[in-house]
Order: structure tokens, then sequence, then C-alpha cells
């Protein structure tokens, strides 16, 4: 009876496209229904007198007075107006274009939606109204970014304009009428201003005194002239200072290094090398550390030769390079305060080193007392 397979569910598919496929037996009885009732409203027209006019149809449209394709456009003598028309239930116009030739339209929603059902804002740029007739239509559209309504006519209260950012600055028009009742001019006088604090003068600030202390006149705006070559001329107090900071170091750096030269490398301020040497192991003009390295590979050919006499060792070269003599046990005597007299040369160069360190520790401190 119901033409589907036992254990089904539902009625299948269909060929045609009035009951839709998969559905139940009382669902595709209610597309049947409404299908035939649509069919009976659309054949009424049929039934239109000659005059054409909509209120000859009287009567229930029956199934009997539906035209062979049931079609609106298949009738003749189409009525093309109505007179008043009532609907009592919802009216759907699905075409492209509505047009309302109505010299009042009076709607009873309080709200209207427009560009309804819209995914997102941009797809309702530019909704709004549109008056025609001016050259240059009035608009109020809605601008989706950033979002707000946009007025391509200047708004109004009445007869008075709406002032807008584009009314700010001077010259626009836009004063202070309604600030106290003054115009804007009113607070460009500072002596209509109450509460104001009391604008110091040359002798409350006691700018006399700091003119005395500087060493300059009243309006002067530089130091003026030095005798000297550290400062510049005409410079302000912050540049002088600078000069002077920057002279001071530079003082305090030449006579560190002028006592590393003198003191412990032994040679004069600015020389380049150690100069000569009485020996023949250290070669003359070399800098301290090729000094040393003629020591030191001195030192380890005579470790390296095999037979170690007096002879092979040069032991006599030695003696003179260390300027004690033969068979000492210590340096001997020293003509300053430094190094301790008959000192070994280990306790010498400890003693040199602590001295070198004392002296960086006090040009340091000296450094930051200036």
């Amino acid at each position: 009876l119901s033409g589907v397979a036992t254990a089904s569910d539902h009625l299948g598919t269909f060929s045609g496209s009035t009951v839709s496929d998969n559905g139940t037996v009382k669902a595709g009885m209610q597309e049947l229904e409404t299908a035939v009732e649509a069919r009976a409203t659309t054949a009424s027209l049929s039934a239109v007198a000659t005059s054409g006019a909509y209120s000859d149809v009287t009567g229930t449209p029956t199934l009997a007075t539906v035209a062979t394709s049931g079609s609106y456009a298949d009738l003749s003598n189409q009525p093309t107006s109505f007179g008043d028309l009532t609907i009592t239930g919802n009216l759907v116009v699905q075409g492209a274009k509505t047009e309302l030739d109505t010299s009042t339209l009076d709607v009873e929603d309080i709200n209207i939606t427009i560009a309804k059902d819209s995914p997102n804002a941009a797809s309702s740029n530019g909704a709004g109204l549109t008056v025609d007739g001016p050259t240059t239509k009035p608009t109020l559209l809605y601008n989706d970014n950033p979002e707000k309504w946009v007025f391509n006519k200047a708004p109004y209260y009445d007869s008075n304009r709406l002032l807008t950012t584009a009314d700010e600055g001077t010259g626009n028009g836009l004063d202070a009428d309604t600030l106290d009742g003054q115009e804007g001019s009113h607070y460009l006088d500072y002596n209509n201003f109450t509460n104001t604090p009391t604008i110091p003068d040359a002798s409350s600030l006691n700018i006399d005194d700091l003119h005395t202390l500087s060493g300059r006149p009243d309006g002067a705006t530089h130091m003026g002239t030095f005798t000297g070559s550290t400062i510049n001329d005409n410079v302000t107090i912050y540049s002088a200072l600078q000069a002077l900071e920057t002279a001071v170091e530079l003082a305090e750096e030449s006579t560190n290094i002028s006592g590393i030269y003198t003191g412990i490398l032994g040679v004069s301020d600015g020389d380049a090398n150690l100069g000569t040497f009485t020996g023949s192991t250290i070669a003359d003009s070399r800098q301290v550390k090729d000094a040393l390295q003629d020591l030191e590979t001195k030192v380890e050919t005579k470790l390296d030769s095999s037979a170690h006499t007096k002879a092979s060792l040069d032991v006599d070269h030695i003696i003179n390079t260390m300027g004690t003599g033969a068979v000492n046990d210590d340096c001997g005597t020293f003509s300053g305060s430094t190094i301790t007299d008959n000192s070994t040369i280990k306790e010498a160069l400890q003693e040199l080193e602590t001295a070198v360190e004392a002296s960086e520790e006090t040009s340091a401190i000296n450094s930051v007392y200036t």
C-alpha cells in the first residue's frame, strides 16, 4: 500500500519537484495539499470577467476552474490595476524592484529594517535613504569601515546648523557663546581670569644674584671670551664645563702614562722601545714583549743543552744580565725606596708589582674625586 520496502522509515525519492525526497507520508501529503491550494488560487484568475476587474471574481475557486496550464501569464484580459486592496495575511514581494506611487506612506511598525539578512557589515555598506530630485541627491548612508552614518548635506536642528569637526579651528565661526555667556575672545585676555598665580619678577627670583654669580651682565646669552685655549669663546656654561672636564681627564691620563714610562719601564715619556742593552741577550731598540721573548728563548736554549756546564750555559752572561756580580744571593742595594736592599729577584718584582698597582688605584681614586 505504501509502495516502499519493509522497515523503510521514509518514502524515498520522487521524480517531480512537489514532494521532497526521503520524507514521511504526512510530510508528502502536506506538500501536495499546499501545492493544490496554490494552484487553485492561481486558477481563480481564469474566472475574471471580460472587464478584467478583480472585483468580478466571485466565490471560492475550485479545481474545476483551473486553466490548462494554471499560469497567470496564460490568462487573457489580465487586470493591470486594482482598487482598494486589503491583504489580511503576509505580503511577500520577490521581484527585483518595488515602486510605491503614493503621497503618504504610513508604517505602523516602530522599526524598519533595510539590508535585511546581510551576512556582515560590508554587505550592508551604502544602505540608507536617498532623496531624489536635486542634482546632488541628499543621502544618509551607512558606512561599514569604520562604522558610521554619513550625511552628504550639513545636518540642522531647526534653523541652526549642527557643528562638526569641520567647524574647528580659527576663522570657522565657532566661539564659546554657551560658556558662561562669554565670547571666545573673552578668554584670550589673561586679566579676565580669576585665581591666577602671581607672576614672579626679577627681585623675587633674585635674578641679580644669579647674574653676579655667573659673572655676566643682564641679558647675556653666553659666557663671552676666555684668555686661554681650553674653553671656546661665546659658549654656554654647560659647554664651558664640558671643555674643562675633557681637559682635566686628558691631563690625568697623560700623567698616569708618563709615570709608567719613567717608572717600571725605565724609559722616557714617549719612547717607542726599550733602547739599548749592554749585554748580547736582548737586542737593542726592542719592545717589552720582544725583550722578554729574547730572554725566554735564551733561557730555554740553555736548558735544552746536554752539557750543563758553566761554559755551556754562559752563566757569565746571565750574571752580567742580572747586574749583581758572581756568587751573589741577592740583588744588593737600590737607590730608591720601592725595592728593599738585599732582596731576591722575586722579592724585588713583588715590591715593584705592589707599587705599580697601588699607583694605579691612587690614580683611579683621584679620577673619582675630580
